[in-house]
């Protein structure tokens, strides 16, 4: 005897299809105008500015053997090749640009270069410490770490 290939007809196939994808459509949760409001609340303009322990990055478009990587040290400096000691604390990867630009004109013919933040150094192991860290970062007035319950 012959096994037997059911095979179902062809209308039958596409509307089993429709309801099965017609039913996942429905969702019981918010609508996406709303979630969006409340991700977009969250949101922090401000954009991310230096401060002690921070890692900035340099990288040259026409020489990546002057590309770096620095730690920003207690007092906001970061020590560069070429141009020495640099103060960054406070101010935005932009402003860096700019600054290292000017200095980097001085020595180098047409530096061509970025200035990234690449990594924001936290301020302690608690969620509230880094809460106060992020807060520090956007501006606002906020108490120091030391005076913060661990």
């Amino acid at each position: 005897m012959r096994p037997v290939l059911l095979v179902p007809k062809p209308g039958a196939s596409v509307l089993a299809l429709l309801a099965l994808l017609g039913s996942g459509c429905a969702s019981a949760g918010k609508p996406m105008p709303d979630v969006a409001a409340e991700i977009n609340a969250t949101l922090d303009a401000t954009p991310a500015r230096f401060l002690p322990h921070d890692t900035l990055e340099v990288k040259f478009a026409n020489d990546p053997n002057y590309n770096q990587s620095v730690k920003v040290d207690q007092n906001g400096n970061v020590a560069l090749l070429f141009v020495g000691n640099v103060n960054v604390a406070g101010k935005r990867p932009d402003q860096v640009r700019e600054e290292l630009d000017r200095a980097y004109k001085a020595k180098l013919t047409a530096p061509e270069l970025s200035v990234n933040l690449v990594q924001l150094e936290p301020t302690g192991d608690t969620v509230s410490n880094r809460a106060i860290h992020i807060r520090a970062r956007s501006g606002t007035r906020a108490p120091s770490p030391t005076s913060a319950s661990r």
